[in-house]
């Protein structure tokens, strides 16, 4: 089983044809904040180094390009 992973974020860009097909999993992502802790549900491919973000996102974490996230994909057979 893999543990979830602290990764650096990349901005993203929206998707120009958000209903094209992809081999994106869904991540659970969450900032490293204690006080203001906050997790969201993101789309991205199963193994990143970066993990990326589209700009909403971000700042629904309250994170910007370079700052840490932890990261872990929801299905486990991508894990």
């Amino acid at each position: 089983m893999r543990r979830s992973q602290v990764l650096p974020v990349t901005l993203g860009e929206e998707d120009p044809v958000p209903d094209s097909l992809t081999d994106d999993v869904p991540w659970l992502v969450s900032n490293r904040k204690f006080e203001d802790y906050r997790a969201l549900v993101a789309a991205a491919p199963a193994r990143v180094d970066r993990f990326p973000l589209l700009p909403y996102a971000a700042a629904a974490l309250g994170v910007g390009e370079g700052d840490t996230v932890r990261a872990v994909p929801l299905s486990p057979r991508d894990r």
